[in-house]
């Protein structure tokens, strides 16, 4: 009789734990997790981050958020930047660009139209302060941003940072390499893998610093979408996906639990194929209703 007393008091106390993970997953339905590393080749790292309004402040050589849990309802913005000019040419234009999508946050109580104004003002903020304090050498960064309130969701980019939508099993890329090599490949002039396209596949032709009227600067943007309960959207700079293929991308977000276990993975085989640069990854995963509870953490 205490036994299956016990045993019924297990089960309730399973059910309520169910029911709370349940009402969590609704109110915040986004996990989000960020691993920023130098990789094996590279002596300082020039990629910076925005996750829950947490950036690489220092441009310290590794920073990593394990776990953030996003309120549906307000709006978000997750981004990865990648700085070129080298050294701390690099890390400062990738850093200025961070502060200014940080201290240029979506708010409640939006539209998707003002949260789309929003963002290209975040591009332009982001353009004018690297060409303020523009250096010799230093050229600018890439930016990948991903905003969303849990329902809806939509990609702003400039330069050869990547977003990928993991969906159903099917990896797809977002974005489009806005660089030379990119360009040549589509008009059918060579291909990836050629010698050109890989001298190539570094020039970038738009990225932040680059509009020096501080007017004319426009981010690339996919359409707003519905995301789902399983998606994964992963950004990452090209430390990543230059060391890892979208098959091994793929298998990987598959054969995950979570969004800290895939960057975690996703960096691990990125440094296991060489690590030729610096290699961030921040991935969004939308929790489906049986996923597991996490810290609930997110910014209004």
């Amino acid at each position: 009789m205490k036994l299956d007393f016990l045993r019924a008091v297990e089960r309730a106390e399973g059910l309520c734990r169910d029911a709370v993970r349940r009402v969590a997953n609704l109110r915040y339905p986004l996990e989000a997790a960020l691993l920023s590393e130098t990789g094996l080749r590279r002596p300082n790292n020039e990629d910076n981050f925005l996750l829950n309004r947490e950036i690489n402040e220092t441009s310290g050589p590794s920073a990593e958020i394990q776990e953030v849990r996003l309120r549906k309802s307000a709006w978000h913005c997750c981004a990865v930047f990648d700085g070129m000019g080298g050294g701390e040419f690099g890390e400062l234009a990738a850093l200025l660009s961070a502060r200014a999508f940080r201290d240029f946050p979506p708010r409640g109580g939006l539209s998707p139209g003002d949260v789309q104004r929003l963002a290209r003002e975040a591009f332009q903020n982001a353009n004018r302060a690297v060409l303020e304090q523009k250096l010799d050498g230093m050229y600018g960064s890439t930016g990948t941003a991903l905003y969303t309130d849990g329902r809806l969701f939509k990609i702003f980019h400039l330069g050869d940072s990547r977003a990928y939508l993991f969906r159903d099993g099917t990896l797809t890329r977002l974005t489009k390499d806005q660089t030379l090599a990119a360009v040549k490949a589509e008009d059918g002039i060579y291909a990836p893998g050629d010698p050109l396209y890989e001298q190539e596949k570094r020039l970038l032709w738009a990225y932040i610093g680059c509009d020096v009227s501080m007017k004319a600067l426009k981010p690339l943007e996919t359409p707003w979408e519905e995301i789902r309960p399983g998606d994964v959207v992963l950004l990452c700079s090209d430390g990543l996906y230059d060391m890892c293929g979208d098959a091994e991308i793929s298998e990987i977000l598959r054969a995950s639990g979570n969004a800290w276990d895939a960057v975690r993975r996703l960096t691990d085989a990125a440094k296991q194929n060489g690590g030729e640069d610096n290699i961030t990854c921040l991935a969004i995963r939308h929790l489906a209703g049986g996923a597991r509870d996490g810290k609930e953490r997110g910014s209004s």
